[in-house]
């Protein structure tokens, strides 16, 4: 999109042109859901918007011109969130969707380097992005769920660090 910067536009307002079918569907249901639990998608730069929760990153969504939505969680960035969330994931369906959609790739364009020998949820990876080891694209259904079940974890453990 051309002036986005100056027009800041909504998630909600470019989905539609830039996504279609259950893509756009699903797109449109995690923006709505980020909204009614006090975390909008706030514009961050072009076609991505991010979502806080009092004053600390959630969670990033980049809508692609290809066709693509992704959503990287900002709070997994950190060593100790691994350690600290085992405890929160206790879900055997949302423990394997964290697992599964852990990011091995090194992010484009970046010399972020990758965590060797990495233990999450109790399994070790040889390669995790520093930047964003969780990295979901085109989600819907179940792994949509979770993605919803893992923002009010991050919430709560926002809230639970907030009052230490």
């Amino acid at each position: 999109m051309v002036g986005q910067k100056n027009t800041k536009p909504k998630a909600e307002d470019v989905i539609p042109e830039l996504l279609n079918g259950e893509t756009e569907k699903a797109a449109l249901s995690f923006t709505e859901f980020m909204r009614e639990n006090k975390m909008p998608l706030k514009w961050a730069s072009n076609n991505a918007w991010k979502a806080s929760y009092k004053g600390k990153s959630v969670c990033y969504m980049i809508v692609n011109a290809n066709g693509d939505w992704v959503i990287r969680f900002s709070q997994l960035t950190r060593d100790k969130w691994f350690v600290d969330y085992d405890d929160y994931i206790t879900g055997a369906g949302l423990k394997e969707f964290v697992i599964n959609n852990i990011n091995r790739r090194l992010c484009p364009g970046r010399e972020c380097g990758a965590s060797k020998n990495k233990t999450i949820l109790g399994k070790t990876f040889d390669e995790v992005c520093k930047c964003w080891p969780l990295y979901m694209r085109n989600f819907d259904g179940v792994d949509l769920e979770n993605a919803k079940q893992l923002v009010l974890l991050i919430k709560k453990y926002i809230t639970d660090l907030a009052g230490k």
